[in-house]
């Protein structure tokens, strides 16, 4: 092969990188929902107050997703995700010195600003490192890293507390943190030396140029798909623990359930985008995700408990998770083999993708919180039901089936 094209295998070393940073954010932001109520009994704050603590993340996303994307496709991916994951890790240490809800709140949103930037940089990656036919794969591993985390938060926080302690447990997960964002730093490299296949040079696009460029009817569909398969996988495990309690499920059973969406969604986006792009399956996995994870879910507040019916609950919820993260991981992908779509634009455009999910993060709780209150938790779960189901009606409409790239499948 010519010195002057070269796929390299670092590619992969950046790309592991990137979903254990993924990994870490994951771990920042679900290790505080189960303990939410101990934050209000530690300092004598409402409940509502500290739940505000799960927003300060989606709203940095909001804020910050494009002008980091802008930034990424001029600097490279390198130095935005390093230091986001460094923020993450100085976020979760700070938690250790916290000692009012206040500085809590202050260590929260250093965490925020990290959890912000490091994302649509994957975009960047992407498009620099890997070769046309793998971009559409390559954009989808990240969320098996975030899912991973959010699931080893969900499932050890409670215990980790009860067996180390308060400033221990943070601790623990604050090495953790740190020695990967020690690893982002010393072994991602921002740029390959040589491009993976011959392409003309792109220059950087300014913030409305590359919205411009890389915004077409697919892309513009699939905000809607991500907003709402992200906005449902961040409230389901909020709403499942008191419904499977109020049947008669112990509290830790539950617990451990609603954990399993988290669960079912990273093995799903391991093994679906592989599956899917590259074969003309794509946009049929998208579709049967769509339709499939909203009915699995609302077939768990019907299910009954008694006997062996929490081995149902608990099929149900992996398997809606799995569909979930699925359209969540392959929606990116897809817009990133758009027409248009370019190294010189590919972190702008996962801006505007991780704008579309951190909106979701934020408005979800809003609406499910005023539903639950104003009409009860089935309503809330139906809400959380018909929303992602309108997914299948925008993808049908005016997502196709991506062109195969010359070349054959990924991999090949």
């Amino acid at each position: 092969m010519s010195e002057e094209y070269r796929v390299l295998g670092y590619r992969w070393v950046n790309m592991v990188m990137y979903v254990l940073v993924a990994f870490m954010a994951g771990l920042a932001f679900m290790t505080l929902a189960p303990l939410l109520e101990v934050m209000a009994e530690r300092w004598s704050v409402g409940f509502g107050t500290v739940s505000s603590l799960l927003s300060i993340f989606g709203i940095f996303m909001v804020l910050l997703s494009i002008p980091t994307g802008y930034v990424t496709d001029r600097l490279g991916f390198k130095l935005p995700v390093a230091i986001g994951g460094s923020l993450l890790a100085l976020g979760i240490i700070g938690r250790t010195a916290a000692g009012s809800f206040g500085l809590f709140t202050l260590v929260t949103i250093v965490a925020g600003v990290g959890w912000g930037i490091m994302w649509s940089p994957v975009g960047s990656l992407a498009a620099t490192w890997f070769p046309h036919r793998e971009i559409g794969l390559a954009s989808s591993l990240w969320p098996a890293g975030l899912l991973a985390g959010m699931a080893v938060g969900s499932l050890t926080a409670i215990p980790v507390m009860l067996q180390f302690g308060w400033n221990t447990m943070w601790l623990i997960y604050g090495v953790v943190a740190a020695v990967i964002a020690v690893l982002a730093w010393v072994l991602m490299r921002a740029r390959p030396p040589v491009p993976p296949e011959p392409r003309p040079p792109f220059p950087p696009a300014g913030v409305l140029e590359g919205i411009k460029q890389t915004m077409n009817r697919p892309n513009i569909a699939l905000q809607y798909a991500v907003f709402a398969a992200v906005g449902s996988l961040a409230v389901a495990p909020s709403i499942l623990p008191p419904l499977l309690i109020a049947k008669g499920v112990v509290p830790p059973l539950a617990g451990l359930v609603s954990g399993l969406l988290l669960i079912g969604g990273m093995v799903g986006t391991l093994v679906v985008p592989p599956l899917a792009f590259g074969r003309r399956r794509t946009r049929a996995a998208l579709l049967a995700a769509s339709v499939l994870g909203p009915l699995f879910f609302i077939a768990i507040f019907y299910a009954p408990v008694a006997g062996g019916g929490v081995g149902l609950v608990s099929v149900l919820s992996f398997v809606f998770g799995f569909c979930m993260a699925s359209v969540m991981a392959i929606s990116p992908g897809v817009g990133q083999v758009q027409p248009g779509v370019n190294p010189g634009n590919a972190g702008i455009l996962m801006g505007v993708f991780l704008t579309s999910i951190g909106i979701g993060i934020t408005i979800y709780p809003i609406l499910t919180g005023m539903l639950t209150e104003s009409a009860g938790v089935l309503a809330a779960a139906w809400l959380l039901t018909v929303l992602p189901l309108l997914s299948l009606i925008v993808i049908y409409l005016f997502v196709p089936e991506p062109a195969l790239p010359q070349g054959g499948p990924p991999g090949k």
